[in-house]
C-alpha cells in the first residue's frame, strides 16, 4: 500500500529535478524494503539468488545516486539537531567541532586509551585547533 501510494504520488508530479530525486528515492525505498524482508521473498520462491544479487547491486547504485542530494533530502524534513542526532548534520554547519564533541562524549572513549595517544594525540586534542 505504501509503495503503491509512493509510486502514484511521484507519477503525478510534473517533470523536474525534484521529481527525478523522488523517483530515485522511491526506487531505493522499494529495493531496500524488499531486501529487509528478503526471507519472505526467497522462502516463497519470489526471488532467486541471482535476483537478490541484482537487488543488492541496485541498492548500492541508488544510494550512490542519492548521495549528492542527501543533505537536501534530510533538510526537507526540517529535523532539529536533537531529532537528527548526527554530528555531521548539525544545523550550524560546524562539522569538525561537532564530531570532536561527539567523540569526547562517546562511551567508547571513556574506558580505554589506545597505544600512541599520550605520545601523538593528547597534545593535539588539548590545543586550540
Amino acid at each position: 500500500m505504501i509503495v503503491e501510494n509512493f509510486i502514484n504520488a511521484v507519477a503525478e508530479l510534473p517533470a523536474s529535478p525534484a521529481k527525478s530525486v523522488l523517483e530515485t528515492l522511491r526506487n531505493l525505498y522499494v529495493v531496500s524494503t524488499i531486501l529487509k524482508q528478503l526471507g519472505e521473498f526467497t522462502e516463497d520462491g519470489f526471488l532467486s539468488k541471482q535476483q537478490v544479487a541484482v537487488l543488492r547491486k541496485l541498492n548500492a547504485e541508488l544510494l550512490a545516486a542519492l548521495r549528492p542530494n542527501a543533505v537536501a533530502i534530510v533538510d526537507a524534513w526540517a529535523l532539529s539537531d536533537y531529532e537528527l542526532q548526527s554530528a555531521l548534520g548539525q544545523h550550524d554547519g560546524d562539522v569538525y567541532n561537532a564530531l570532536f564533541n561527539a567523540a569526547q562524549k562517546s562511551e567508547l572513549n571513556k574506558t580505554h586509551i589506545g597505544p600512541g595517544y599520550e605520545a601523538y594525540l593528547k597534545h593535539r586534542f588539548q590545543s586550540n585547533l
